[in-house]
């Protein structure tokens, strides 16, 4: 048995249609994607990306040194940032998961108070 297709409107037709969007002559149809250059992912493509090349291809000069000394403390930087968002933040909620499945009050987090020495002493008699 053939499947049946729904008549959609026409191009015209929804173009005419009051609350259309209406295309500015020389904007594309579809809006072109925002592109987050200055994202943690980029950073570290690029500085693992410096660091392979900078291995690969020994530098020769002082300049080269020093670009091949700030990729590797970039890809450091870059390791440290993964290693605690993957292991140290996924333990703790993991662990605060699991006190709210058991019924547990979830601890809060830490919050310094300032206490004075004058508050936590008896009033004083004038």
């Amino acid at each position: 048995m053939a499947r049946k297709r729904k008549r959609g409107r026409s191009a015209a037709e929804r173009a005419s249609k009051p609350g259309a969007r209406q295309s500015v002559a020389g904007e594309p149809a579809r809006g072109l994607p925002q592109w987050r250059w200055r994202t943690f992912p980029v950073f570290f493509a690029f500085v693992a990306g410096v660091l392979v090349a900078s291995l690969i291809n020994p530098p020769d000069s002082n300049v080269g040194y020093g670009v091949q000394l700030a990729a590797l403390a970039g890809f450091g930087y870059g390791i440290a940032h993964l290693f605690v968002t993957n292991v140290i933040l996924a333990g703790r909620l993991k662990r605060r998961r699991q006190a709210a499945e058991r019924g547990e009050p979830l601890p809060e987090e830490f919050e310094e108070e300032l206490v004075y020495s004058g508050e936590d002493a008896a009033p004083s008699r004038k």
